[in-house]
C-alpha cells in the first residue's frame, strides 16, 4: 500500500523523543514469541539523547551486552530558526550516522549550517542516536554479521555531488545503513540513503547547500547559486548479515512539495524496522549539483516505552526539511525484521 502526502507551505514538526541523556534499552522478542528464560531478548533498541544546546553535537547508543547493531538511526530536533526573511527551517541536520566498527554501538551527529546567524543561546537543539540491537552470543538471531564502508571516489576535492557505495560481502545481504559527511560542517546536505542490487549494499548521496552559510538569498534572486565549495569526504556504511530470508518492506510514503514533511513507515507485527531508505530528489540538483533539502530523522522505532515481547507493529519515521519552497519529492521505505 502506498500513499502519498502532499505539503504546502510552512510545516513546524515537533519531534517525540524517547530515553535520555543515558542510553536506554527496549527489548523484544522475535516475531512477538516469549524468548526463552536466560537467553535474552531476540533485538532490542538502545537510545541515547544529547543534551539540548546551541552547539553542534554528537551522541551514542550502546547495545547492552550480547548483542551487536544490526540497524542504525537518529533524529536531530531544533527550536527552529527565523533570522532569515524567507528562510524555512533546515538549519540544522544529520550529517553522521555511523554504526560502530565492533557493531557495539552507534553515533549520530548533527551540524548547524548557518553558524554566523544562529542563536547559541535560544536556537537548541537535541541529537538522538538509535541502534537496533540483535542477539549475537547466546543462541545468535543473526549470523555472520560484518560492517563494510565505501568512500566517495572524489573525496579529498570540493566537487558539489558525491557518491559513496558500500557493498556486501559475496553471500550476504543488507539489514543496515549509516553514512558519514567529513569536513563538510552542515554545508552539504546528505539527500539519498537507498538500496543498490539485490539487497545488497546501500548508495549514499549527498549534495552541496544551495544557499551557502548565509541563507540569505532568495530562490527567485539568484542568477549564480552560490553553493559551498570546500573540501568535504563522504562515506556509506553497510551492516550485512548471512543471507537467508530477505527482509520485509515496510510500505513507503512519498512527500512532495512544501517547506517540509514528515511520514511513518509500520512493520508488520512482531517485525521490527531494521533501516529505513531515503531519496530527495530536489529541483536544484540537476541543475546546480546542490540541494536545500537536510534530512533530520531517520529514525527507528519511536516508541521506547514498549517492552518485549514486541505487541504491536514497529515503524520508522522520516523527516525532511526545505529551506526555501522548491520542487521536490521523497521517496521513503523501511526494512522489516
Amino acid at each position: 500500500m502506498r500513499t502519498r502526502l502532499r505539503g504546502f507551505g510552512r510545516w513546524s514538526a515537533t519531534a517525540v523523543l524517547a530515553g535520555t541523556v543515558a542510553t536506554t534499552a527496549v527489548a523484544a522478542g522475535a516475531s512477538g514469541a516469549v524468548t526463552p528464560p536466560g537467553i535474552g531478548p531476540d533485538y532490542s533498541l538502545a537510545v541515547a539523547v544529547s543534551p539540548s544546546n546551541g552547539s553542534a553535537k554528537s551522541v551514542t547508543a550502546t547495545c547492552p551486552p550480547g548483542m551487536k547493531v544490526i540497524g542504525a538511526g537518529g533524529e536531530v530536533t531544533d527550536t527552529g530558526y527565523a533570522h532569515a526573511s524567507g528562510d524555512g527551517d533546515a538549519q540544522v541536520s544529520l550529517t553522521d550516522i555511523v554504526p560502530a566498527a565492533d557493531l557495539r554501538s552507534v553515533t549520530v551527529t548533527a551540524g548547524i549550517r548557518d553558524p554566523l546567524n544562529w542563536n547559541f543561546a535560544t536556537d537548541t537543539f537535541t541529537v538522538t542516536a538509535q541502534a537496533r540491537c540483535a542477539r549475537t552470543l547466546v543462541s545468535p538471531v543473526v549470523t555472520g554479521l560484518e560492517r563494510v564502508s565505501g568512500s566517495a571516489p572524489d573525496n579529498g576535492t570540493s566537487a558539489s555531488h558525491k557518491a559513496a557505495t558500500a557493498t556486501c560481502t559475496t553471500g550476504k545481504i543488507l539489514v543496515g545503513t549509516g553514512f558519514q559527511l567529513d569536513q563538510a560542517n552542515g554545508k552539504v546536505f546528505v539527500n539519498r540513503v537507498w538500496p543498490t542490487g539485490v539487497d545488497d549494499g546501500v548508495q549514499v548521496d549527498a549534495y552541496d547547500d544551495l544557499l551557502n552559510a548565509t541563507g540569505q538569498v532568495a530562490l527567485g534572486d539568484l542568477v549564480a547559486p552560490p553553493v559551498y565549495n570546500g573540501v568535504w569526504d563522504l562515506k556509506a556504511f553497510a551492516i550485512c548479515i548471512d543471507k537467508g530470508v530477505s527482509p520485509l518492506t515496510a510500505a513507503g510514503t512519498d512527500l512532495e512539495g512544501g517547506i517540509s514533511g514528515s511520514t511513518t513507515q509500520s512493520c508488520p507485527a512482531g517485525r521490527v524496522v531494521t533501516t529505513t531508505f531515503v531519496d530527495v530528489q530536489d529541483e536544484w540538483q540537476a541543475g546546480y549539483s546542490a540541494s536545500t533539502a537536510a534530512i533530520e530523522a531517520l529514525s527507528l522505532d519511536r516508541n521506547t516505552k514498549k517492552a518485549g515481547p514486541w505487541p504491536v507493529a514497529d515503524s520508522s519515521t522520516v523527516r525532511v526539511s526545505i529551506d526555501q519552497t522548491s520542487g521536490w519529492v521523497a521517496f521513503v521505505y523501511a526494512y522489516c525484521r
